[in-house]
């Protein structure tokens, strides 16, 4: 039976998560216990990985260990600029939650970035392996839909978001179906029937369509309404004032919404929110004020994203994996002022 990083830890006298530690040259632990467990791994014949293997090249040249294995974020021409530029800060902000959770396990952050605009990012990729790279990040960017290509084989590799086809790796994302399943559930609750959703285009494409396929099969479900498909608006400028005349000629009593300053918007056009109209924000920020919504946590989704990709390095599962993952986080409701109480909704029937 192979050997595990208990054997390890009850030979030393140590705890597993100092062994855990070790393995990976976390600067906590002191360079002796880390030569210690390293020669201990090695002569219980421990599962080697990459980066078992590096540390003791390192302890057996006599060099010091270098400052920590290197996580790649790996993006196609721009992604770096994207995320960094994003205007709603939410990617910066799960960026943040990688960075943070990679410097609590001991990791650094490293971007790989592609040259051309086809998508491909096998050059990339290349120059990340060849620095010994053992981890790689595809963190979400602006166009939806691309296609990555690379060779995968010395990777382990997890995909961050809905915006990439990257068929066959492990992925982790928001569970979008279940968000809005929270948010009709809620508004067919609270009385209202003629519900709206508005959002961007490339939003739309980017998530693979899963707001608005299941924004339509639940008002058909829970709605008592014939299911109009005027009642999605899809607005490429966010500012465009003719939502508003959307909202008087399909007579909606809410709307579901992917940008913030519509509560605002809704306000200068006349409308007394929630009486009027009531308004549900699919992504609320992290200081959503007054409106009401879901927020999607993106500093957790970061620290998730790194957890499963380590997951997978630290048992040495790189390439293409035989069943790849999907991990979605759970949507969490936030009541603001923008969508009437439990206690109106029988007066609005």
């Amino acid at each position: 039976m192979p050997a595990t990083q208990q054997d390890i830890a009850s030979r030393l006298k140590v705890s597993v998560t100092t062994v855990s530690l070790a393995l990976r040259n976390h600067p906590r632990i002191p360079e002796e216990t880390r030569r210690r467990v390293v020669e201990t791994a090695e002569a219980l014949g421990y599962k080697m990985n990459p980066m078992v293997a590096a540390l003791m090249s390192q302890i057996r040249s006599g060099r010091a260990a270098g400052p920590g294995t290197v996580i790649g974020l790996l993006a196609p021409k721009g992604g770096r600029r994207f995320i960094e530029k994003n205007s709603y800060a939410y990617t910066r902000r799960m960026l943040e939650g990688v960075a943070r959770r990679a410097d609590e396990l001991g990791y650094k952050l490293e971007w790989f970035e592609g040259e051309r605009d086809d998508g491909r990012v096998d050059a990339a990729a290349r120059v990340a392996a060849y620095r010994g790279v053992r981890g790689l990040l595809i963190p979400p960017v602006e166009r939806e839909g691309r296609m990555l290509e690379a060779d995968w084989t010395p990777f382990s590799v997890v995909a961050i978001g809905q915006s990439h086809l990257v068929p066959g790796l492990h992925h982790i994302g928001h569970n979008l179906v279940e968000a809005m399943r929270l948010v009709m559930r809620t508004c067919i609750a609270r009385g209202y029937r003629r519900i709206g959703l508005r959002l961007q285009p490339r939003y739309d494409k980017r998530t693979g369509q899963l707001v608005t396929g299941s924004f339509y099969t639940l008002l058909d479900e829970w709605g008592g309404q014939t299911v109009s498909r005027r009642w999605v608006r899809r607005d490429e400028v966010p500012s465009d004032p003719g939502w508003m005349d959307w909202i008087r000629k399909e007579r909606l009593d809410a709307v579901i919404t992917q940008f913030p300053e519509d509560l605002a918007r809704a306000r200068a056009a006349g409308f007394r929110v929630p009486e009027d109209l009531g308004l549900v924000f699919l992504s609320l920020g992290e200081a959503p004020g007054e409106r009401t919504g879901i927020y999607q946590d993106p500093l957790a989704l970061g620290h998730a994203a790194v957890d499963l990709l380590t997951s997978h390095m630290h048992r040495n599962e790189t390439g293409v994996p035989p069943f790849a993952k999907t991990l979605l986080t759970a949507p969490v409701w936030r009541e603001g002022g923008t969508l009437r109480p439990v206690a109106d909704a029988g007066r609005a029937e």
